[in-house]
């Protein structure tokens, strides 16, 4: 019902009442997703903040951008071995199953399906999502809550000192 038509409420004013109120309904259900959409996404892109400060020693002020070129690192005396402190992970995307446990624990309490995971990780393969969620929950990374269901472990408590 894009216009309210005087014609119709007078007809049906119960009805039209009824029909605006489960629109409303369903705009404030949609408003709900979307906001969580975004509180993922803002919790997404400070992780991958957070990771690439780890990994790279970049800010996001100075992190290289996709076309960007990197710095060529100078050559190893023996190029057979490499320098100590080669990392070889550097710059490369961050595993999924990083990206899976640092997802769900921005909110540990909630109970994600696999479908959301992937939806909000941008994953098309649900289906190979939920193999490795399955053997993350196996490994005790993550807690299987029912059928595609799993959420972030309990936090760990320190033994008390002394």
């Amino acid at each position: 019902m894009t216009e309210l038509a005087a014609e119709a409420v007078l007809a049906d004013p119960e009805g039209v009442l009824r029909r605006l109120r489960t629109q409303h309904h369903d705009l404030e259900r949609d408003l709900a997703i979307v906001q969580q959409r975004i509180e993922v996404a803002s919790r997404l892109t400070r992780a991958a903040a957070e990771w690439r400060q780890l990994t790279t020693g970049h800010d996001d002020g100075d992190a290289p951008h996709a076309g960007q070129r990197q710095p060529v690192p100078p050559a190893p005396t023996d190029p057979a071995q490499p320098p100590e402190d080669a990392d070889p992970t550097a710059g490369q995307p961050a595993p999924r199953r990083v990206l899976v446990a640092n997802l769900l624990g921005q909110d540990p309490a909630r109970v994600w399906r696999v479908s959301e995971v992937g939806q909000a990780l941008g994953l098309d393969n649900t289906k190979s999502l939920g193999v490795l969620m399955a053997e993350m929950a196996d490994r005790g990374a993550l807690v299987k809550t029912g059928s595609g269901c799993y959420q972030a472990p309990p936090p760990t408590t320190a033994p008390a000192a002394g």
